[in-house]
């Protein structure tokens, strides 16, 4: 596989995924956090491509990495990767990981301009005091701005972004471990 200077394979881009991931925790409420937030959504679309696309890895473990991560749904028409179609003739059609699949939307939408809204924020706050009709000095006497939630809206539903990517990345270290397992096993 041709790779990035020092990402070379899944495996780098695994660990740029987790470093992106402990960064983006760092710099919550940075003015770049949206910066950040972008570079790793598109890294864990392609992790799925490239752990697929290494010649390294056995096809039983491309096998397993589409039945816990496809994106696809049901749907064979929207598959526009000829290795991935591949793997689907020879098993059952497996079950979405809707985690994958926003991920997937996000970047994809992303990657083009589009005038609509893909993704949205909101304040979040980190203290409150008293109730929605009490009047205390100004609308910022009784909470204090933390940070900016992101959220993603995929057919009619909001979804924190945040929370789509600790569980993939929490599912990626899952899945990673189980294969490292088989392979030693000889499964």
């Amino acid at each position: 596989m041709s790779g990035f200077y020092d990402i070379d394979n899944y495996h780098d881009l695994y660990r740029k995924c987790k470093h992106d991931f402990d960064l983006l925790k760092s710099q919550e409420g940075n003015e770049k956090y949206s910066y950040n937030l972008m570079n790793l959504i598109f890294s864990l679309n392609h992790l799925l491509e490239w752990y697929l696309n290494d010649d390294d890895v056995s096809p039983k473990s491309k096998e397993r990495c589409v039945k816990k991560f496809n994106p696809y749904g049901k749907d064979t028409k929207n598959i526009g990767i000829d290795y991935i179609r591949e793997i689907f003739k020879t098993i059952p059609r497996p079950d979405t990981n809707n985690d994958q699949l926003l991920i997937r939307h996000v970047c994809n939408d992303a990657k083009h301009y589009l005038k609509k809204e893909l993704c949205s924020k909101e304040v979040e706050m980190t203290a409150v005091a008293g109730h929605a009709s009490m009047f205390a000095g100004g609308p910022n006497a009784c909470s204090n701005f933390h940070e900016f939630v992101y959220f993603v809206t995929y057919k009619g539903e909001k979804f924190r972004i945040e929370d789509i990517i600790t569980n993939l990345l929490d599912e990626w270290d899952e899945f990673l471990t189980e294969d490292e397992i088989k392979i030693v096993a000889g499964e």
